[in-house]
């Protein structure tokens, strides 16, 4: 492993390309499908010569890249912070949740998805390694010891500045999500709301939150910029032969902690009036199962009746959890994105076993799919009926 590092080190002072070599060797710790060949094959059919010209120059007219990057770039940017959020939402990239269809699927061990899909960051995503790549597309990337996604900011010819968290382009103000500076929305809820489009992160230490100003010289050819942020929000340049492919979509994952028909008649019969005494003699388990299906339907009623109703300190934590980040929720989580989250946190949990630890405490021990071999848990508490209820919530990040 030193060598490896010390190699990547060598490298990357001398801005050498990486080796096909290193390559691999980082790829051996991600997960990487590789995708079949791809085959092109034009034929183009014998025409007047002039019909082709207009043709050739209503296809260059639709493809330069400067009208791409002139959309995503503004002389002057709203002042009103909802007419800005709506240019950076009509900027924004969004990718699609799609199957990957033996297309080349990459597990990121970083990975900065700005905007409404901030929580989608950490999950296996469709790349194509031929497409080509313009400002405001993610891209797939070889970084120091890891594999990276981040939004392009500048491509060959561009000069990128980054000031106080804004982002500017050739001279004019860069407009997608991450490249504003914060601003003050009136509203204590939308500042709340509204931050993921300003690059902010929960998980995001201090330092992460502070910015790092750069002056990056015209990009010459096979160069990028993207954004990074090892220790504050930054902009980089990164080489062609870094570049593994442009993020197409997420990976598509269904569930796979279905309820069974009596499940499924439980759960339907207890969404009338929340009667717990309709699970009396359910197994913890099932009412898991339940819990997770509540949240997958964006049911958050049911799924609130169904956590832990014993006080403590596990019930205070959750509902100050759940408080906090219910608008948020409510806002961006369609069930799609929240189907495919719960489904790459607790597949596998229907394989599950429940192990009582305590007099009215006890956990449902089971291995993700998505995880390899690594055990993870589901706090479980029972209430004063002898009923086992959740006592977690899956945190946003």
């Amino acid at each position: 492993m030193n060598n490896l590092k010390e190699q990547l080190r060598k490298e990357l002072r001398s801005e050498a390309p990486f080796t096909e070599d290193m390559k691999q060797r980082i790829l051996m710790n991600n997960r990487l499908v590789k995708a079949p060949a791809k085959k092109l094959n034009w034929q183009v059919s014998i025409i007047s010569l002039a019909f082709l010209l207009i043709l050739g120059f209503v296809v260059m007219l639709q493809v330069t890249s400067d009208g791409e990057t002139a959309s995503k770039t503004v002389a002057t940017l709203p002042t009103d912070p909802n007419e800005l959020l709506a240019l950076l939402q009509e900027n924004e990239n969004v990718l699609p949740i799609i199957e990957s269809n033996g297309q080349l699927v990459i597990d990121p061990d970083t990975s900065f998805i700005m905007g409404k899909q901030w929580m989608l960051s950490n999950l296996p995503m469709v790349v194509k390694p031929d497409a080509e790549i313009q400002v405001g597309d993610y891209i797939a990337y070889y970084n120091t010891y890891d594999i990276t996604v981040s939004p392009v900011y500048g491509v060959e010819g561009d000069k990128v500045q980054t000031s106080n968290g804004q982002v500017t382009l050739n001279g004019d103000f860069l407009a997608l999500p991450g490249t504003v500076a914060p601003i003050e929305f009136d509203d204590a809820e939308q500042q709340e709301i509204f931050q993921y489009y300003f690059g902010y992160r929960y998980h995001f230490n201090k330092p992460q939150r502070d910015y790092i100003d750069v002056d990056i010289d015209p990009l010459s050819t096979n160069e990028y910029a993207v954004y990074m942020n090892d220790k504050g929000h930054t902009a980089q340049v990164i080489k062609e032969s870094q570049i593994i492919g442009k993020v197409v979509g997420i990976e598509k994952l269904e569930p796979t902690f279905t309820l069974t028909t009596e499940e499924q008649s439980l759960y339907n019969a207890f969404k009338e009036n929340y009667d717990m005494s309709l699970l009396q003699g359910a197994e913890p388990l099932t009412i898991t199962k339940m819990y997770l299906q509540a949240e997958m339907e964006l049911d958050y009623e049911t799924h609130y009746a169904l956590l832990t109703t014993r006080e403590g300190p596990a019930r205070a934590q959750i509902e100050h959890y759940l408080k906090n980040t219910q608008k948020i929720k409510e806002y961006y989580f369609t069930e799609d994105i929240q189907r495919l989250l719960n489904a790459y946190a607790f597949n596998g949990i229907e394989r599950g076993q429940f192990e009582q630890r305590s007099e009215n405490g006890g956990v449902i021990t089971f291995i993700p799919t998505n995880s390899g071999s690594l055990e993870t848990s589901a706090g479980m508490l029972k209430n004063e009926q002898g009923i086992w209820q959740p006592s977690f919530s899956r945190p946003i990040q």
